[in-house]
């Protein structure tokens, strides 16, 4: 039999984890499929044969676009060119819009069909993206029940998936062990920090974060956590901010990746195929964390700034959102992901001076913040461009901490944001959607089907 080639594009760290998933959920439908495109780590670990890599196309914000074009256009051309080798009969374009507007246009100059995966958010600013919408792409795989109506009534092929988050948010480790691994107080409040996924916006956002943190401390016991993401270094970022040895960091660095290699993500893999397979008693399943989680340290470094103790792990955000008091969180996925796990958090973010100028004119929406948009209140406090400072985020991190009928407010309108982002199976689906667009006579197994359970009418 044939291989079908379908191309994936991610141009950013959360598409790139989608485009893992939906690349094995694919090949679970259809063995001989081919996947090549652009991704990251997680895409080249699912068997997708990236052949630009994504962090060509990292680049936040207006200014700093201008000095990543030229790697990216190179980047764009390479792309185009592998795809006229290949002659993909699908693709499959995951969020990124700046990026994947501008392909799929090339794509449909190709005459290959085009599925968008996690719609841009017209909703928000750029509304006159649906005109290009509506003659690039085939179909849109919305992860929000919102989204559905604003394509409908535009005349573009739409099916709501659901979102992907909520199959995958989930603490692994136990209050006891983490606050253990820590080192921090189990006693004391802890309030962690949520930079975001880009250098660039580490450095616009951390110093203000590590300074809020300092004033806080100065009024009343605190502990703070950085939950570093994947796609940050940490040593970059301890001897940036936390001035600690760079050499020292990186040496840490190794040592930890090399025991989540060889040990680490083997176990939770088997803990995950055991706590799923039909039959297994759940206590089987239940006994596996303790094999990565109560002695081994997940990045794990310890520092004073300013007097405010401050613990930085890497791969442990949830475990870090699930056991913290408070939050302070860069807009952003992560955002959505605070919201899953109920954590009450004030939402932050700064980008260059110019390009915060100039959105303040192309923005039409009254937050900024996913989950606030979501609520269609304001259910967590935003602090935005010159809002965003030390004093102002320690004022409202100190009202949560010190009013534990705030926080759990804030709970109460995070659950019931959850149910609007859907009930699970959203890869599923959206696999189950490509393969209906390859071949449209196939008689797909839904996830409906596969789990017993549906998104409501």
């Amino acid at each position: 039999m044939s291989k079908t080639c379908l191309m994936i594009v991610a141009g950013e760290r959360s598409g790139d984890v989608y485009g893992a998933r939906l690349a094995t959920a694919l090949k679970q439908r259809l063995p001989e499929i081919e996947l090549f495109g652009c991704g990251g780590e997680a895409m080249r670990h699912a068997g997708v044969e990236t052949t630009v890599d994504a962090r060509q196309f990292a680049m936040v914000g207006i200014t700093e676009v201008i000095s990543g074009l030229p790697r990216a256009y190179r980047a764009f051309h390479e792309l185009l060119d592998e795809t006229d080798r290949r002659r993909p009969k699908l693709a499959v374009l995951i969020d990124s819009p700046s990026l994947n507007l501008r392909l799929a246009k090339q794509l449909k100059r190709r005459r290959i069909t085009v599925a968008y995966f996690v719609s841009p958010q017209i909703w928000a600013w750029k509304r006159w993206r649906l005109g290009q919408l509506k003659t690039r792409i085939d179909k849109m795989l919305c992860i929000f029940d919102f989204e559905e109506g604003i394509y409908q009534r535009a005349g573009i092929p739409v099916e709501y998936v659901g979102h992907p988050l909520v199959d995958t948010v989930e603490a692994s480790l136990t209050r006891e062990v983490f606050f253990a691994q820590a080192g921090l107080d189990p006693d004391t409040p802890t309030v962690a920090l949520l930079p975001g996924s880009r250098e660039i916006e580490v450095s616009l956002i951390l110093p203000t974060m590590l300074k809020a943190a300092a004033q806080l401390a100065r009024a009343r016991p605190v502990q703070f956590v950085i939950a570093a993401a994947a796609t940050i270094d940490p040593a970059w970022l301890e001897s940036t901010f936390l001035k600690r040895d760079p050499t020292r960091a990186t040496l840490r660095k190794m040592a930890n990746e090399a025991v989540r290699q060889a040990i680490i993500n083997p176990v939770r893999l088997a803990r995950h195929r055991v706590k799923t397979s039909a039959g297994v008693p759940d206590a089987l399943g239940d006994a596996l964390p303790s094999l990565d989680a109560a002695w081994w340290q997940p990045g794990l470094e310890r520092h004073t700034v300013s007097g405010a103790a401050v613990c930085t792990i890497t791969h442990s955000t949830y475990d870090a959102l699930r056991h913290s008091d408070v939050a302070v969180v860069a807009s952003g996925t992560a955002t959505v992901e605070a919201a899953l796990l109920e954590r009450p958090m004030v939402v932050v973010y700064r980008v260059a001076p110019l390009t915060g100028f100039l959105a303040r004119f192309m923005v039409s929406v009254p937050h900024y913040s996913m989950v606030n948009l979501l609520a269609g209140k304001a259910v967590v406090p935003e602090l935005i461009q010159s809002d965003f400072t030390a004093e102002k985020v320690a004022a409202q991190v100190g009202h949560l901490l010190d009013h534990a009928e705030a926080r759990e407010t804030m709970k109460a309108e995070l659950r019931t944001l959850k149910s609007r982002l859907g009930f699970g199976g959203a890869i599923e689906r959206a696999a189950d959607a490509v393969v209906r667009m390859l071949e449209p006579s196939r008689a797909s197994v839904s996830a409906a089907q596969v789990v017993g359970e549906a998104l409501p009418p």
